[in-house]
């Protein structure tokens, strides 16, 4: 034995010394410009290159070096000033020149006993610069080039096929293992083109799936962590929102660490995604595009509150809606209001969502590191979902509003009832709502670590009961007096959950 000193061995990836330091430039450099090319569709736009004030990227590299190489950790001191472009404009040409080539046909592609044509669309939409030293050269992004081509390879091969996760008779999970795909090289591809090739043959190579069996299993999702259920009028436009929104939520997977968003998750409530317009409330009643996806939004937030998970982003109504359980909802507006929240566990979470024709249920799977959930007020405490223990701390009947057709807020009317009364009719046009004013605490418990005691509260609006009543003729007084007969507008009764 004895005591020889050994340097150590320092290896560095280059492509991301380089990266750093074209991020280092991209923050200080003023008026200096690479040339490049750019394409709008096959037409191919020539960038010229500019010199201007900043780093030099050389000296960076070598300093960045230098200092990955050193035993010590010390600010770095790089000059600043005139810079010179790495290309040329002679370079920019000669390059555009090779893609203007490249784009004057497409590319025939033979692969496992198909052939397709890659047009110059397609082509021109993976093509890129790329500069390396000092020189400038054609490069096919090879994702956009996969993505461009998609729905012709997907017909050759097979496609690889993620792990999933299957949910078993006693409520168990089990992993469904992933399978390897053979589908046409890419890469392959991506060479014929810059070789400008008329023709190229694809051999079929072997694609993993992007979430594999071992990425399933490492999960840990193995038995159900929490379950919740609302229900709903059978029929009503809403409905066929909220079966919309379940299906493109369902089987979603939130890794530990990762933030659920509701909104991320459904996407725009659009009629070209399967939409429809439904009563939403919009400080007033009103018909959009989505209305009833604040159900899935309660029926999460109940799984997520009753699952120990960590909320990130909620707001229940502005008024109560006895479908929902009190304190206890959630409502969303795309793209600017969300509920989110965070798998807070050292497992990930399968969300499975589920309806019939008058419910919809979330349940949640994983494995929540043993914590249990209570819900507490001053009076009780409950671990059961449907028994209630809230602290109502005030409550505003509400109050019956007679008007006058015609009526001067438009909200007040919006289904214009007002045009079909006679005079004197009298139409229950707008349900009132009952105001309250809440709190209840969330407590978690979890073997080995402090209780957890969370404090919620909530102020319902009251809304009054606006009873429309038909205009008088022309010339008579206009009071309403008295409560005669009542026609009530059409509508589902709603369906009430344990305040």
């Amino acid at each position: 034995m004895r005591p020889d000193h050994v340097a150590p061995a320092v290896t560095f990836d280059e492509h991301q010394v380089e990266a750093t330091v074209d991020r280092w430039a991209a923050e200080v450099d003023r008026g200096l410009r690479e040339g490049g090319l750019r394409f709008n569709g096959t037409t191919v736009t020539e960038i010229t290159p500019h010199s201007g004030t900043g780093i030099d990227p050389v000296e960076a590299t070598a300093v960045l070096v230098s200092e990955l190489r050193a035993g010590e950790r010390t600010p770095l001191h790089l000059g600043y000033g005139p810079v010179a472009a790495r290309t040329t404009a002679a370079q920019v040409s000669k390059v555009a020149r090779e893609a203007r080539a490249i784009l004057a046909h497409g590319l025939r592609i033979t692969s496992g006993g198909n052939t397709f044509t890659a047009t110059a669309a397609q082509i021109a939409s993976s093509l890129t610069t790329k500069v390396e030293g000092s020189q400038l050269s054609l490069a096919v992004d090879g994702a956009r080039l996969d993505t461009t081509l998609r729905l012709q390879l997907d017909t050759i091969g097979a496609a690889p096929v993620d792990a999933s996760f299957q949910v078993t008779s006693d409520n168990r999970v089990a992993v469904v293992p992933s399978r390897d795909g053979l589908q046409p090289d890419i890469a392959v591809a991506a060479k014929a083109i810059l070789a400008n090739q008329t023709s190229v043959d694809l051999p079929l190579a072997r694609r993993h799936p992007a979430h594999d069996t071992a990425w399933a299993e490492k999960l840990g999702i193995t038995h159900q962590v929490s379950s919740f259920t609302t229900y709903y009028v059978p029929g009503q436009s809403r409905v066929t929102n909220i079966h919309r929104a379940v299906d493109i939520m369902n089987n979603t997977v939130v890794e530990p660490g990762k933030v659920f968003s509701l909104n991320d998750t459904v996407g725009a409530r659009t009629p070209g995604r399967g939409f429809v317009k439904a009563p939403v409330y919009y400080d007033g009643e009103a018909q959009d595009y989505g209305g009833g996806v604040s159900q899935v939004a309660t029926t999460t937030y109940n799984a997520v509150f009753w699952g120990g998970y960590a909320i990130v982003a909620h707001q229940p109504h502005t008024i109560y809606y006895s479908r929902y359980p009190l304190g206890r909802d959630a409502t969303v507006n795309y793209p600017i209001l969300d509920l989110k929240w965070r798998d807070n566990t050292h497992n990930g979470v399968l969300v499975r969502a589920s309806y019939t024709s008058s419910s919809i249920t979330v349940t949640f799977y994983g494995d929540n590191d043993g914590k249990s959930v209570r819900e507490a007020s001053t009076r009780c405490t409950s671990s059961i979902p449907t028994q209630r223990c809230i602290d109502i701390v005030k409550t505003t009947p509400f109050t019956t509003l007679p008007l006058r057709c015609p009526v001067k807020d438009p909200k007040l009317d919006p289904t214009n009832e007002c045009a079909r009364l006679a005079p004197d009719e009298r139409f229950d046009n707008l349900e009132g709502h009952t105001g309250y004013d809440v709190t209840y605490f969330r407590v978690i418990d979890q073997p080995g670590h402090k209780e957890i005691r969370e404090r919620h509260s909530w102020h319902y609006d009251m809304l009054p009961d606006v009873i429309l009543v038909g205009a008088k003729p022309k010339g008579t007084p206009t009071t309403v007096k008295g409560h005669g007969p009542t026609t009530t507008r059409p509508a589902g009764t709603p369906t009430t959950t344990i305040p």
